[in-house]
This record gives structure tokens, sequence and C-alpha cells, in this order.
């Protein structure tokens, strides 16, 4: 199993994994249909392990303008994608909601390489992030990013205590956990008001 620890030496154990692998040329739209992999499973267990490997192509790894993106990740399960910055547009607002206050998630933004920072203790590594409960919004400007483009990622963690949740558990130590810490977000990238317009706005409401 895939092994989280927490406070105290507190440690969850998940037996069900997925992790998106880094996309070599993420600026490649064309690039060539097939690519040679390598995956390494190692394991500490005594005695062999049985395990099961499960390769499948993201449909829906660019996020769209304007367009909301429904989704599900886990601890074990973290999920990044890729937004591109249109010609037109030189800043964006990610906005982030979910229906569920926990468990306690981060949203990050990093720049595109790899390896992507997405887990619990590594998300912190690179870029920009926030913590969230409900709710989360990050606003970015194309100008800080070279290629203009970046990675949106999501970090589910292995407990609340971040955002302000307890710092105790109910249930006991050392068992999976795949089912009770999944999270169901909504993400959307929409441009955010320019500063011309702002200024135009605030005049007019001064001068009424």
């Amino acid at each position: 199993p895939l092994l989280f620890q927490g406070l105290y030496q507190r440690s969850y154990n998940y037996q069900e994994v997925s992790r998106t692998l880094c996309p070599s040329e993420a600026t490649n739209e064309t690039g060539p249909l097939e690519q040679l992999i390598f995956v390494d499973v190692a394991s500490m267990a005594p005695l062999g392990a049985q395990y099961k490997l499960l390769v499948t192509k993201l449909k829906h790894f660019q996020l769209r303008t304007n367009v909301a993106f429904h989704f599900t990740a886990s601890p074990s399960q973290p999920q990044y994608f890729l937004y591109k910055f249109p010609k037109d547009v030189d800043s964006v607002v990610i906005k982030v909601v979910s229906e569920m206050a926990y468990p306690c998630s981060v949203v990050s933004v990093q720049n595109i390489m790899c390896p992507v920072y997405d887990l619990d203790h590594d998300v912190e590594f690179n870029g920009v992030y926030q913590s969230m409960t409900k709710k989360a919004a990050i606003t970015l400007q194309k100008k800080d990013f070279p290629g203009e483009q970046f990675f949106v990622v999501f970090v589910i963690k292995p407990e609340d205590y971040a955002c302000g949740g307890s710092f105790f558990i109910q249930e006991k130590e050392n068992q999976t956990w795949n089912l009770q810490r999944k999270k169901n977000l909504e993400v959307t990238i929409v441009p955010s008001v320019k500063e011309s317009v702002y200024v135009k706005s605030s005049l007019f409401s001064v001068f009424i």
C-alpha cells in the first residue's frame, strides 16, 4: 500500500493509487502518438505482493477558459491539468468549489516542468498554492509564465488540521482510506477584470 504520515506518527494506508504521468512535451500538440515509458513498482513487503497495473489516456487534460470541469481526487489519487492562456487574455482567476468542506485540499499552480509536485509531502515545493475547504481562488498573470501556460494541481491531504479541521480522527489507524478521503471538485478558469476597466468603473462611481 501507499503510506501517508500524519501528526503524532499516525499512518494511513491506501490500496488504490493513480498518478498522472508528466508529459515530456506539454506544448507539443502535434507530437508523436506513441511514447515509450517505464513503470517501476517497488514494495517493502516481506513476501511477494500482487498488484494490477492499468494505463489509460486522459481525455480531459487541458482546461478551457470559462468552462467548468468536474473531477474527483484523493490523497493517493491527485489530479493536475494543463491551462494555456488565450492570445487575448492577460490575466485569469482560477476558481475552485466543492460541496464538501472536508477532506482538506490544496490547489497549486506550477510551472510546466517535470516532475509535478502532486503529493501531500511535496506540493508546497513549487509555485503558489492555497489550502481550501469549499472555495478557493487564485489570480495569475500571463507575463509570469514564459510559456504562457501552467499546471493546476489538486492534492487532498490525509488529515484536516491544515484547513482548521480536527487534529484527531475517530477511525482506527492503519486501515485503507480510499473511500473516506475522496473529494468532488469543480474548477473554472475565467479572465480577470482588466485594470483599465476597473479604473474606469471606479471613476464612474465617484462622479455619478
